[in-house]
């Protein structure tokens, strides 16, 4: 019996120390939250979510680089305030090894910052609040032009950001711009109406179709 004892008490000590040096470990390591099983939340504010993510979408897998192509249109006019409340918010979030690069896309040209993809660390502040303030939205959207400018620098996302529902030979451009980069995955996020062309084009090539309605962003954003 005393042997029985002595082996048992053994065996939960060693148990016990193998917790403790499990614990130390965790505490010691950083945890890298771009690694973690996070889920889409649709009652997540983005402008308050400090986990990766880019208007609320948790963003993990990424190797290497994102370009956000946003559209600046006239027809984002109702979005652009909260879109560029949430873009520097989000790209802080994002993984310091992950290199970055934005896109604002209306008639009047695009609008890209930095000239090639970098960690947002690497970024000058102050430019990016220049832009921000700058964008103006005018005109017709230019997602196609954005895309073929965000696609030259090899990223391994695009995410597009568009209220607008593009017409059939803008679709045609995005399609065969992103069939030719078959590696590259592109998200959709509309604002506003949800749009089934690209719907169908997010999940042709890989990527998420995330719909945020008007009165949501709203309830979000305050002016």
């Amino acid at each position: 019996l005393v042997v029985v004892i002595v082996v048992a008490m053994a065996v939960l000590g060693s148990r016990l120390l193998k917790e403790q040096a499990i614990e130390q470990q965790q505490r010691e390591k950083p945890v890298d939250l771009s690694q973690q099983v996070l889920s889409y939340n649709p009652a997540d504010n983005p402008l308050l979510l400090t986990t990766p993510n880019l208007f609320g979408m948790p963003v993990k897998n990424v190797k290497q680089s994102i370009t956000l192509v946003i559209d600046s249109s006239l027809a984002m006019r109702d979005y652009l305030d909260f879109v560029t409340a949430v873009v520097p918010i989000n790209l802080k979030s994002l993984p310091a090894r992950v290199s970055i690069q934005v896109i604002f896309a209306d008639e009047a040209g695009l609008h890209v910052m930095p000239d090639t993809p970098l960690p947002f660390d690497k970024w000058n502040p102050a430019q990016l609040k220049h832009l921000l303030k700058s964008l103006n939205p005018v005109g017709i959207q230019n997602l196609p032009a954005a895309l073929d400018k965000a696609l030259a620098a090899k990223p391994d996302r695009v995410v597009m950001v568009t209220s607008m529902a593009p017409v059939k030979p803008e679709m045609d451009k995005m399609e065969a711009a992103l069939t030719a980069h078959p590696k590259v995955v592109c998200d959709i996020y509309q604002l506003g109406r949800t749009n089934d062309a690209l719907k169908q084009l997010a999940q042709t090539h890989q990527g998420k179709y995330l719909n945020l309605p008007a009165g949501q962003i709203e309830g979000w954003y305050d002016k």
